[in-house]
């Protein structure tokens, strides 16, 4: 067996592991929702209810009159209550029922109204939202997609010069432009089937396209596939700056784990554009220069000014997060400290984040010099071994 069909071998397992694991996850989070409402007791002559609550509470109703309360807990398909007499009993979760002892239990039906019915958006399903905590942070949840945004550099970067040859190149280029584009542009088809995080119809005013991921997916997707050189330093150093820390602090999920569609949507906008940048890099021979923080400075700049002026004007709006510091859905963001080191002025805000944006693209500009002179160096020293 060749080291190439090793590699590939090995990488489908781990690939086949982490998929399973998210499919398993996902599974989970899904039961553990699902056990939130009323239960009937399946046994003869017995008319009674098990009402789960979100706070892990639940009252026990026999012929509509409240006889208990106790606790559940749930841990792998299995929930368990403890009475407030301090027994427990232990259920098997299986869809909408629970067995367990001499009991079962069917979760109650409820029927809901069409959206167009509705004074909001469906929210619940594929495509809509869960409860707060859904999505945690450094879970398997967080750490998968970055996972598999390093194997995916590493491959781009081992494989640049077939990649280059390839000829296909150009195809794969257009469809790096339309993923970027199409997770982006779904992101608003998705808000007009749901709707928003409020109870109320979305406030198009709430979700302008200024934020830094929507431009960097709308600038990468141009820049791979025109192979601009022009657009390229701008890409460079926000994807590879700026917008790395949303991988870190993704606030917005915290409602949208691996069970809701904005989990992916949410990874495809952020990881695809730095990785367009890194293509660009590994397989075309394209380089930053100094020259090239201008521009991305002047794009920051122009970005966080029309931020301000939404911020200003309507009402509870928090684009860049130089609002509030951290994002709508409550998720923590790197910006709260940030924020909360200036006391919430604004203009010192400002005055902050600039240098450290400066800063942070001088201090990329350098460490890729040193990064192209240790491999140069190692290559050469490979070369004359």
């Amino acid at each position: 067996m060749t080291k190439k069909k090793l590699f590939f071998i090995i990488g489908a397992i781990v690939i086949t592991l982490l998929l399973t694991a998210v499919i398993i996850e996902t599974s989970l989070t899904n039961t553990k929702e699902n056990l939130i409402g009323k239960w009937n007791v399946n046994e003869t002559g017995v008319i009674a209810q098990y009402d789960f609550k979100n706070d892990n509470t639940l009252d026990i109703y026999v012929n509509g009159q409240k006889t208990g309360n106790g606790k559940w807990s749930y841990s792998w398909f299995k929930v368990t209550i403890e009475f407030d007499d301090g027994t427990k009993d232990t259920y098997k979760c299986k869809g909408n029922t629970l067995n367990g002892g001499i009991l079962s239990l069917t979760k109650e039906e409820t029927k809901k109204l069409e959206p167009v019915l509705q004074n909001n958006f469906f929210k619940e399903g594929f495509f809509g939202y869960g409860e707060k905590g859904n999505f945690k942070y450094w879970s398997f949840a967080h750490f998968m997609p970055i996972i598999l945004y390093g194997t995916l550099i590493f491959l781009i970067f081992h494989y640049r010069e077939k990649i280059k040859n390839w000829k296909h190149e150009e195809t794969l280029r257009f469809i790096f432009a339309g993923v970027m584009l199409f997770a982006e542009m779904s992101y608003y088809w998705r808000l007009t089937y749901v709707g928003g995080t409020n109870p109320d119809m979305p406030n198009l005013l709430d979700y302008l396209p200024l934020q830094v991921c929507e431009w960097t997916c709308i600038l990468a997707s141009l820049m791979i596939s025109k192979k601009s050189k022009w657009i390229y330093p701008i890409c460079f150093y926000v994807c590879l700056t700026i917008g790395i820390f949303p991988l870190l602090t993704p606030s917005v999920l915290s409602t949208t784990g691996p069970a809701y569609y904005r989990y992916y949507q949410y990874w495809l906008e952020h990881i695809i554009p730095p990785l367009a940048v890194l293509y660009m890099t590994f397989v075309h021979g394209f380089r930053p220069t100094k020259k090239g923080i201008v521009p991305a400075v002047g794009f920051m700049g122009i970005l966080t000014t029309l931020a301000i002026i939404a911020n200003t004007h309507i009402e509870g709006a928090n684009y860049l997060y130089i609002a509030k510091g951290t994002a709508v859905e409550g998720g923590g963001s790197l910006m709260d400290p940030i924020y909360n080191l200036v006391g919430g002025s604004l203009p010192l805000l400002l005055v902050l984040l600039g240098v450290l944006v400066i800063g942070i693209f001088f201090g990329a500009y350098y460490i890729h010099i040193l990064i192209i002179k240790f491999y140069d160096k190692h290559k050469l020293n490979k070369t004359s071994k």
